[in-house]
Formats: C-alpha cells, structure tokens, sequence
C-alpha cells in the first residue's frame, strides 16, 4: 500500500500541472541576521516535582539566517480582513466557507470524524497540506483536543519531516477564519535551523527529568526587545492527552491572553512552541504567519524583500510582531 507522503506529492504534482494548485518552485533565499540571545528562564509550576541541571547554551555569537521565498502565488491569495471576522468571530460567516466543499482532488483523506487533510490551493512549498475542522469553527480560539490529536497522527504518518503550524487568534497572521492548521516539510538542518533546534532543545538537555516537563526558554534580539514564547521537547510516543496539556501549559507560560489567543503554534515530532502575537502583518511587510516566526518568511516580492534587507537586522523587524516579555 502506497504510503501518505508518496501519494500525496504524485496527487499534488498533478494538479500544479493542471493548474489547480497555484504553485512555483521559489528557491530560498538565505538572509544573515544577528541572532536571539538566549536567556533561561523557568516556568517554577513546571519544576516542583523535578530537578534540571544546568544546559550549555550558545552565546549568540554565531549569526542565524532568515530563510525567505519569494512566491508569486501569494499574490493570488485571497485574505480577509481582521475587522470582517471580528463581526461574527464564533459564527459561521455569512460567505460560505472554501473548506464547506472541498475539490475530490484536493482531498487526501479524513482525518477522525472532524478533520480533513487536504492540499492547500496557494503554495510555497512542495507539498502543502491544510488540515481543518470539517464543521466550522473560528480560527481566532485555541486548538482543541482533537484538533492537535489530527495534526498529531498526519505527521506522524508521513514519512519525511514535516512542521505543523497554527496561526490562531486575531493577530496570527492567517488568511481564512475557519480553523485549519498548515504541514510542511521540515527544511534539513543543514539548509535551515529553526530556532529551536538551534538553541540545542534537541540535544538531550531535557534527559533524567518527568516526561511531562520542560525548559522555557526566553529569547531577545540584539536591540533587547524581547519576544515571548514557550517551547517544550514532548515525550517519546505522547498521548493525545499529553500533547493537548502541553499546548494548553504553553499557551499559560508564554503569556497568552485568554481575550485574544493571538498565537502561533509551532510543532514538529520531539518539541512544540508557542509565541504570541502582537500583529498579524505591518505595512511593507505583509502577513508574517507562524513559519516566519521561526524564520521561514513567505513574501509575495522582491519589492518586500527589500524592506526586510534595508533593516541593519532583520531579526528585528520579526520581533515586533511578537511580544515583548
């Protein structure tokens, strides 16, 4: 039997031939900027039962990249405005919704009784899946249990490494209001390090504690203006329980607003992170969603590329969509 990923990238490659799926191989381009100096800092609710010993962490001397791609098909990308899903921000929308009836051929499968893997329309990358609520439910509130539980079993099916992303609330940077998360390929480590994995939250820091905890970190750029986030390794083969409470721990320790929920959601096979949103995009700039957060920025041209290397650092202009500490 033909596993996921092989089906999906032949399906997938079929329908750009065909022009339905908007997409051009946009090669990345690898900006330099002085990287997030890295802070310990300890979330003590999560530290009451266990121990940690100290980890060696890099001093930030080293530089990280920004990866960009420049993809013309987010030119054709219909969005809709914050203001009109602020009208009816728990209600299905008056205009029907593009997931209310997906193309056969865009449909992987189903995934449990409420989700459906399928391809996204407008790609960057190759391939591009959008997982979403078969019902209509707000892209401005946090995941469900089982909406993490669908994310969890797909990237544990497909063969390659793949990143589940979230852009919720009103300031996630998403461009459609019924909840759905995004997977892409995970870029090898030699091409670009999400920055996570470069600040050594894979290297086995995590090793002789409970399962269940972690270390926060704290970043800042080198201007000091300080991003919030939580990250977190997972255990080896977590439940769905597991992954939900951690979301939910995350949300709590990065400083979430229960008013808002404007987050990004960040997930990968040994860790999950959460960074809140101050803004959604900023003139020039465009949509920063939860990719761009750790480095991975989508622009539609080189018009906004421009603005991104007229910074003396790049990182900062990422770090005024998040919040500060």
């Amino acid at each position: 039997m033909e596993d996921l990923e092989s089906r999906a990238l032949q399906q997938f490659d079929k329908l750009v031939q065909r022009g339905s799926i908007i997409f051009k191989d946009a090669p990345p381009v690898h900006i330099p900027a002085r990287p997030f100096n890295v802070r310990e800092r300890y979330d003590h609710a999560f530290l009451r039962t266990a121990s940690l010993s100290a980890a060696v962490l890099p001093s930030g001397e080293n530089g990280q990249e920004l990866q960009f791609r420049i993809a013309s098909s987010l030119t054709k990308k219909p969005q809709v405005e914050i203001k009109e899903a602020e009208t009816q921000p728990r209600k299905p929308q008056d205009k029907p919704s593009p997931f209310a009836n997906d193309p056969p051929d865009f449909v992987l499968e189903h995934v449990g009784p409420e989700h459906t893997l399928r391809f996204n329309k407008f790609c960057v990358v190759r391939p591009q899946f959008v997982l979403h609520t078969n019902e209509f439910k707000p892209q401005i509130e946090p995941l469900a249990a089982t909406d993490l539980a669908a994310a969890w079993s797909v990237l544990c099916r497909l063969e390659s490494p793949y990143i589940v992303i979230y852009n919720g609330g009103m300031q996630g940077g998403w461009s459609l209001p019924h909840r759905h998360m995004q997977l892409l390929p995970r870029p090898p480590r030699d091409v670009h390090d999400l920055f996570p994995d470069t600040y050594g939250i894979q290297n086995g820091v995590f090793l002789n504690i409970h399962p269940l905890l972690g270390k926060i970190f704290k970043w800042q750029t080198s201007t000091d203006s300080q991003i919030q986030h939580a990250v977190r390794m997972l255990p080896q083969s977590p439940t769905e329980e597991q992954i939900f409470s951690i979301y939910n721990d995350l949300l709590t320790a990065a400083g979430v607003s229960e008013t808002d929920y404007s987050h990004n959601l960040v997930l990968v096979r040994e860790w999950m992170l959460v960074i809140p949103r101050s803004r959604a995009s900023q003139e020039g700039v465009k949509i920063v969603n939860a990719a761009g957060m750790v480095g991975m920025i989508w622009i539609p041209s080189n018009d906004v590329l421009d603005i991104w290397l007229q910074s003396s650092n790049p990182m900062d202009i990422l770090a005024r969509f998040g919040k500060p500490w």
